[in-house]
């Protein structure tokens, strides 16, 4: 039987050190999506909330779930609603992947402008490889404090210039990667 152990951030009410899953919930799921956010939803039961030792996590802090010590998601807490039954209390976690942040932070690049740097709400990818423009809005977005790493990225074939403005990192991947139809993001 595989061994599923959850953590969380250190300081935080659902902390740093690895537990049984099932110390904190009776079940989940966990959903992989291509150019879409990875999500993991479970449910604090009553029976696992107590007054003075509830591990339930924060909107905003970040949850990791691994399976037989391999990290399988790495993400943070969207949304956690309560909800009462029979004088009980639950409370329904939901965390989503890095695909959330992407599509939650502002495309922007930095522009030289008489001589200084100015951030601008666009990203223009010139005529060349679909993989060094992929490369420079991951880059891009780090630069931005999204918790991403940048993994393999084969060679591709030149695009034509293009000018994102006002999109979200995630929209403007989205669109390079519609230019490959093979390409799984």
């Amino acid at each position: 039987m595989s061994s599923i152990t959850i953590k969380g951030q250190e300081g935080k009410p659902l902390g740093i050190d690895e537990l049984a899953f099932s110390e904190v919930s009776g079940s989940g799921s966990l959903t992989f999506k291509s150019a879409s956010p990875d999500s993991l939803a479970f449910v604090i039961e009553p029976r696992l909330i107590t007054a003075s030792g509830a591990r339930i996590p924060e909107i905003g802090q970040s949850v990791e779930l691994y399976i037989d010590g391999i990290r399988q998601f790495c993400g943070i807490v969207t949304r956690s609603p309560a909800s009462w039954r029979d004088e009980s209390m639950s409370v329904s976690i939901e965390a989503a992947g890095p695909w959330w942040r992407l599509e939650n932070t502002p495309l922007t690049d930095l522009l030289t402008v008489n001589e200084s740097e100015v951030e601008r709400p666009q990203f223009r990818c010139p005529k060349g490889d679909i993989r060094d423009h992929i490369i420079r809005l991951l880059t891009r977005a780090k630069a931005l404090g999204v918790p991403i790493e940048i993994g393999n990225i084969d060679a591709c074939y030149d695009c034509p210039t293009t000018t994102f403005r006002d999109v979200s990192f995630a929209n403007a991947i989205a669109e390079l990667m519609s230019l490959v139809p093979d390409a799984v993001a």
